[in-house]
């Protein structure tokens, strides 16, 4: 029996899209497939022809244009991620957004410290634009930082991914035999990091 490496789920995906290039390898694949069929008008009719000629039909492509071979758990988390993807029908932006910050190794920004308010528009001096009525100034010029739906949106992308990191986890947890030498726990990031007292 084989010993599997506890890991959080952001981790894992993190390792899946960043050190495995899943996506990438995903796309090569998918792309030299699209290519052959398209060269080829039909594969029944390749294949039909292969035979006709003795040939052994070989769909593995050539070793040159093969990327390296990946890990078998980077493949079924990328598989559990791409099952998100279909679940949702909604565009699948919860796997999107895995895949993104998979890739780059980050949390979506849910704007810490953002907060709705006005500020002093500053003119050309460094000092604040005034609003002057018969030559005097009667209040300054403000700008409106931080818009509410602009907090709303960075806040729901982030709730988003963890809520299909956690799904993803979920299925990784009920099929253990997909993966060989991890087991995943998490997601470890925070629900609402937002709403503690120290964000």
């Amino acid at each position: 029996m084989t010993i599997k490496n506890n890991i959080d789920i952001e981790d894992l995906v993190r390792w899946t899209y960043q050190v495995q290039r899943m996506d990438a390898q995903a796309e090569h694949e998918t792309d030299q497939i699209l290519n052959w069929l398209l060269a080829t008008g039909s594969n029944a009719k390749v294949i039909e022809w292969h035979a006709q000629l003795g040939c052994r039909v070989d769909c593995a492509g050539s070793a040159a244009a093969a990327p390296a071979a990946t890990n078998a758990d980077a493949e079924a988390v990328h598989l559990v991620v791409l099952a998100l993807a279909r679940r949702c029908g909604d565009g699948s932006n919860s796997a999107i957004l895995i895949q993104q910050y998979g890739r780059i190794g980050l949390r979506p920004d849910w704007l810490p410290g953002a907060r709705t308010r006005f500020e002093p528009l500053i003119n050309g001096k460094g000092k604040p634009k005034m609003v002057y009525r018969n030559r005097h100034a009667i209040a300054c010029r403000v700008v409106l930082k931080d818009y509410p739906e602009v907090i709303r949106f960075a806040r729901g992308q982030y709730g988003r991914w963890l809520s299909g990191l956690a799904w993803v986890a979920g299925q990784l947890r009920r099929r253990p035999e997909l993966l060989e030498t991890h087991s995943v726990i998490g997601p470890a990031a925070p629900r609402q990091p937002w709403s503690s007292s120290t964000a």
